[in-house]
């Protein structure tokens, strides 16, 4: 089968909409040939796509429409690529996958009708958030969801990444029921756990009865960070004791560094920056007590599902879109929207280890899933889809 994926973004950046695309890309490409086509990264930035075993069909970007969109990465400019147009009207897919409905969701979907290629669309998003930080006129933003929903309604098939995110997608105007097609990751569990600890331990100069929490992901405003810094704040109020990772990098860094020095908390605070090794991180996911997840911004985050592979349970807020395929209290913790509140729920868990093993061992049994189930269904899927449209 030919397979082309279009997407806003990829590596050398990361986030969890990249691992999807490389995940899907990396596995399908087994017998099949598979074309990524994304941005070209920043000049200053080395990355090689030799490393992957499939192609990569990279695009121009404008600097000046990522300042203007307040964005982390640059904005892929199909439309005034010459040359990557040329190089796209060469090829000839069985289908097409957009991940992205915007500039390269935009030029994935043209060439699929185009050519009359079956094409699908995967949800990843809550656009209205972004939206919503790029302008406070509501009229604008009800314009771009409608703007964007249009391409979803004019591909063959959709894939939400859980009931809340489909739902969510219907009252933007997507006019049938999206299919559900979940996140996974590639990371297995350690080994050795109690060794994996021991490694962390050296590395950061921990003790080992030092309760580690945990955020692993861009280090932004999105993210909630700012309340999650404020909640760590209140817990040291209450008397916990603890040692915060923040695992990533982001724009925002240097602001929530000063935030923390602000709080005096940087004595407990560890910046680990980007880890690009990921035998490195599942041992930093394996050594946390809890993950700290307080984000509204994600859809399905990868990052809590590589926290169930280590059987670390994560605290999320109640109604998070995130948090919505996970049970509160069984595999879980689902807090309230309040810094102390959520303060305190942390503080309780971490004083009732009987509770956390719980959690922790349903978390990898009920929310731990694999790419290769994911990509096996993917397929199948593709397949169906290719045999409706002959």
């Amino acid at each position: 089968m030919r397979i082309a994926f279009f997407n806003d973004s990829f590596h050398p950046w990361k986030d969890g909409v990249i691992l999807v695309v490389d995940n899907y890309a990396r596995l399908m490409s087994k017998g099949n040939e598979v074309v990524v086509f994304a941005p070209k990264a920043n000049k200053k930035v080395k990355y090689d796509d030799s490393i992957y075993p499939f192609k990569v069909v990279r695009v121009k970007t404008s600097r000046l429409l990522k300042s203007f969109y307040r964005i982390d990465y640059d904005v892929p400019v199909p439309r005034l690529d010459g040359k990557f147009k040329r190089t796209l009207s060469g090829y000839n897919f069985d289908i097409v996958h957009l991940h992205s409905p915007f500039g390269m969701g935009h030029a994935g979907l043209k060439f699929a009708k185009k050519n009359k290629i079956p094409v699908v669309i995967s949800m990843h998003s809550q656009f209205h958030r972004d939206f919503e930080r790029f302008t406070k006129i509501k009229l604008l933003q009800k314009f771009c969801i409608r703007h964007i929903i249009k391409v979803y309604n004019a591909c063959d098939e959709c894939y939400a990444v859980n009931p809340a995110i489909a739902k969510l997608f219907v009252d933007y105007g997507y006019k049938r029921e999206p299919k559900i097609m979940f996140n996974a990751t590639e990371m297995t569990p350690v080994k050795d756990f109690e060794a994996a600890k021991r490694d962390i331990d050296k590395l950061y100069g921990l003790e080992r009865d030092d309760k580690v929490l945990l955020f692993v992901g861009r280090i932004s405003v999105l993210k909630n960070l700012v309340f999650l810094i404020n909640s760590l704040n209140e817990l040291k109020k209450v008397g916990g004791k603890f040692k915060m990772f923040f695992v990533g990098y982001g724009k925002d860094e240097i602001k929530l560094k000063k935030m923390c020095e602000r709080l005096d908390l940087y004595p407990d605070i560890i910046w680990t920056g980007k880890v690009d090794d990921r035998e490195r991180l599942k041992k930093i996911f394996a050594r946390a007590d809890l993950f700290l997840f307080p984000s509204l911004y994600d859809a399905n985050s990868i990052v809590q599902i590589e926290a169930a592979s280590q059987k670390t349970p994560t605290v999320f807020l109640k109604g998070a879109a995130t948090a919505s395929m996970t049970a509160h209290g069984v595999n879980s913790f689902h807090a309230e929207n309040d810094e102390k509140k959520f303060a305190l729920a942390v503080f309780e868990l971490l004083n009732n280890e009987v509770l956390l093993k719980e959690l922790g061992d349903n978390a990898f049994r009920d929310i731990y899933r694999t790419w290769n189930d994911i990509v096996k269904d993917m397929m199948k899927e593709y397949e169906r889809i290719i045999e409706s449209k002959k």
